[in-house]
């Protein structure tokens, strides 16, 4: 039902049209295309990188003297 809806209102970013269809799913998630520009988009977009708590102790690690491997064997990230 919330799928509906937010088919109902999607837009593409770009011309802002509503005239779209669906094109496949790219890494789990619905790709539609523009039928004005014809570009892709997607309804969603995940954001990238680590949450601003782990940034956060990675920071306090560095500032701590500890190198690159330091912070990877605390922190699990390489």
């Amino acid at each position: 039902m919330v799928e509906l809806t937010l088919l109902n209102n999607l837009k593409y970013p770009q011309c802002h049209s509503s005239h779209y269809r669906k094109d496949g799913y790219q890494k789990g998630k619905q790709r539609f295309e523009c039928k004005d520009c014809g570009r892709l988009f997607r309804s969603a977009y995940t954001p990238k990188g680590y949450l601003p708590q782990i940034k956060k102790e990675c920071l306090e690690v560095s500032l701590d003297g500890r190198g690159f491997r330091g912070l990877q064997r605390v922190t699990g990230i390489h």
